[in-house]
């Protein structure tokens, strides 16, 4: 039957939704990239920071789980962990390269 779905599809499409959705849990329960380079030399907020990197891929990996069990595959739950990977990978990067002081990165500048 032409334009028919089949379970493959399903899969791989919910399995992109899936992706998608863990990088939007890092935004929903963390602050930018930019914004975390930028007070990452605290170690009191880096904790913080390293909390919310936890509760976000929790939350991406359990919705990854429900969605696995629910296709009966693997492929939702493998798409989260590269998604959350990369997110955190993001997350870290920033923190170990935090920006210099605002104030000496425009001396020099004319107004």
């Amino acid at each position: 039957m032409a334009g028919a779905s089949t379970h493959g599809d399903t899969v791989l499409m919910t399995s992109l939704f899936v992706a998608i959705e863990a990088s939007f849990a890092y935004s929903a329960k963390m602050p930018s990239w930019f914004t975390v380079s930028t007070f990452s030399d605290d170690p009191e907020k880096v904790a913080v920071l390293r909390q919310g990197e936890v509760a976000a891929t929790a939350w991406a990996l359990a919705l990854a789980i429900v969605s696995s069990i629910l296709l009966q595959s693997v492929w939702p739950l493998a798409f989260a962990i590269v998604a959350c990977g990369a997110e955190v990978i993001g997350y870290e990067y920033q923190i170990a390269h935090p920006v210099g002081d605002v104030h000496s990165m425009t001396e020099g500048a004319s107004s």
